[in-house]
């Protein structure tokens, strides 16, 4: 899909891409409000790369497919994880906005971070979670549809 093609954010020289592994590189500030301005469209526009539809949230499914492009392993749980701590309480229920996802990217403390930033993945946890779904009857693909 590849970022900042959109005019509400300014054209980067690098493209910010998920899917060609080209993430920003975040800045030292750990609040938005400090970020300087290239930084700051620097994280919408990966944003934008998870949220698909464009309605200024990101979705778990979002999420999910986000990290799959990275070639990143993300458990139900992971997800789910990440989710919770990125929402903000003035965001619709299980999703997150931006400013959210931005202040879990600059914390750098977060398990959003780790998955981006840190080579963090939870493929043996999403394993054992396929094999229960597995057990119970259900296909993997149905595990992030409620």
């Amino acid at each position: 899909m590849g970022c900042c093609s959109s005019s509400d954010y300014a054209v980067l020289d690098d493209e910010i891409s998920l899917a060609d592994n080209v993430l920003p590189t975040l800045p030292n500030a750990t609040r938005l409000k400090d970020c300087p301005a290239e930084s700051e469209t620097s994280l919408k526009c990966l944003f934008q790369e998870f949220d698909r539809d464009g309605d200024g949230l990101i979705s778990a499914e979002e999420l999910h497919a986000g990290l799959l492009l990275l070639k990143k392993s993300p458990s139900k749980a992971a997800v789910s994880r990440i989710m919770k701590t990125a929402h903000l309480s003035c965001a619709p229920a299980n999703t997150v906005e931006f400013k959210g996802f931005a202040l879990a990217l600059l914390s750098r403390r977060s398990l959003l971070y780790d998955f981006l930033y840190e080579g963090h993945d939870t493929k043996e946890e999403l394993e054992r979670e396929i094999e229960e779904e597995r057990k119970k009857g259900k296909g993997w693909r149905g595990m992030f549809s409620g």
